[in-house]
């Protein structure tokens, strides 16, 4: 966070999942908050499973399994000009999944996504983000408006996705005054097919609060694990 104002930019990492509320939302980033605005929705008391949070949906030859409970904190850093982490849930599903986080302070938050399988199969990896407001679908991402503030959540050009919208999850945000029609949209990025174990997949995503104008913000993959916003 860079401060406790409502305008400072926050973002939560979940290091545990279950514990005694049962959510599976170990390594999903519950909130994001900057320039008096929530960003993401997360937070339903009942809806406890991944597909429900900010985090990476992992199938392997159609099934999938319950997520480990704990991440592995890898590395963290909290410099003048930026923040790093970055954790892992390990034996999810066929694979070791690290979510590595870039903030650079007053500017944008990256979030990179790195699979390695463990085990061949055939792999459907899937990065959901929900936010609300009044939302416009373009290339790979979400423009948010919420109130005259804008925010971007943005995969790299070229990444497949989906996109839907929740009504039911909605109504925890009824009270929101920037919450629009009160329906949760759902961004999905995809990428998927048969790996071997030791190959890897990533999704990269940018998450940007632009203030009173529309986000132009952009993440491009340049090379393995390389990335320009």
């Amino acid at each position: 966070r860079s401060g406790y104002e409502p305008q400072a930019a926050y973002l939560l990492l979940d290091g545990l999942g279950t514990g005694g509320h049962g959510h599976m939302d170990g390594n999903a980033i519950l909130q994001w908050s900057e320039d008096e605005r929530i960003w993401l929705a997360d937070g339903d008391y009942i809806k406890s499973l991944p597909k429900y949070h900010n985090t990476l949906l992992v199938l392997r030859d159609g099934q999938s399994v319950r997520p480990p409970d704990a991440a592995e904190l890898m590395h963290a850093a909290d410099l003048p000009g930026a923040g790093f982490s970055q954790t892992a849930l390990r034996g999810y599903a066929g694979v070791d999944w690290e979510r590595s986080v870039v903030w650079l302070k007053g500017r944008w938050f990256a979030v990179i996504d790195r699979v390695t399988a463990k085990e061949d199969g055939d792999y459907s990896l899937r990065a959901v983000w929900q936010t609300v407001g009044t939302t416009r679908h373009q290339g790979s991402g979400l423009d948010v408006e919420q109130g005259g503030r804008h925010a971007r959540i943005a995969f790299a050009p070229g990444t497949p996705t989906l996109v839907h919208s929740d009504a039911a999850l909605g109504s925890n945000w009824r009270s929101y005054p920037y919450a629009g029609d009160g329906t949760v949209r759902v961004l999905q990025g995809i990428v998927g097919g048969p790996l071997k174990a030791g190959e890897r997949r990533e999704l990269a995503t940018i998450l940007d609060a632009s203030g009173g104008v529309p986000s132009e913000a952009v993440i491009e993959a340049l090379g393995d694990g390389l990335y320009r916003v």
